[in-house]
């Protein structure tokens, strides 16, 4: 295990969203990185998680973490079958591995964007207010670059094709009540590689989506 570093494992991100971004963009391999999307995710999700609880935290960051991805899942599974938390929206063939309609990694997904978005605000920002706040724009702006190529690639759906306010809303009311929980709990933990992981993202969302047809 010793040879497993956040440093080997960022080599390993950015090598792999290259890869993706080529994949993607090369016709003959884009349906098979498609169906690869949750094992993707599964993986590179697990491994940013896992540095972070390397860091010996106690058992606060594993009831963080578990927290986060119970809440979140019923949350998604709540949008899903009523419509009223994020607008009306469903799950398409672009996510795979489905519990109740709603993909089984969106949950560690979440807590993973939470870290991310957060470790770039208590970067920028030591006052407390502001770090909820800029944390909370921070997802959302995420989110605002991957709903247009999410729907492209027919991980989700929205009712008649457009993202209501409302889905925006929700991502930083949920992000900003987990951001609080954070604080709570007190948990600080190094933040570069959750940070890259959120960056890289954007830049993969924003490569593919001028690259895709």
């Amino acid at each position: 295990m010793k040879y497993i570093t956040p440093g080997n494992f960022s080599f390993l991100l950015l090598f792999l969203f290259a890869c993706g971004i080529f994949f993607h963009w090369f016709p003959p391999t884009r349906p098979i990185v498609i169906k690869l999307t949750d094992l993707f995710l599964l993986l590179m999700n697990g491994g940013v998680l896992y540095f972070i609880i390397r860091q010996d935290q106690g058992r606060k960051i594993y009831i963080w973490i578990i927290f986060t991805v119970l809440i979140t899942f019923f949350a998604e599974l709540a949008g899903v079958r009523t419509g009223n938390l994020f607008g009306p929206y469903l799950y398409a063939s672009g996510m795979h591995w489905k519990i109740a309609a709603v993909p089984v990694v969106i949950a560690l997904n979440w807590a993973v964007l939470i870290l991310g978005s957060w470790a770039w605000a208590v970067l920028i920002t030591k006052i407390p207010l502001l770090q909820i706040l800029l944390g909370m724009l921070l997802i959302v702006f995420f989110d605002m670059v991957l709903e247009p190529l999410a729907m492209k690639m027919d991980y989700w759906q929205w009712e008649n094709g457009v993202i209501p306010l409302q889905n925006y809303l929700a991502w930083a009311i949920i992000a900003g009540f987990f951001f609080l929980f954070l604080k709570w709990f007190n948990l600080t933990f190094e933040g570069r590689l959750p940070r890259l992981f959120f960056l890289v993202q954007i830049v993969f969302f924003l490569l593919i989506l001028l690259l895709l047809p």
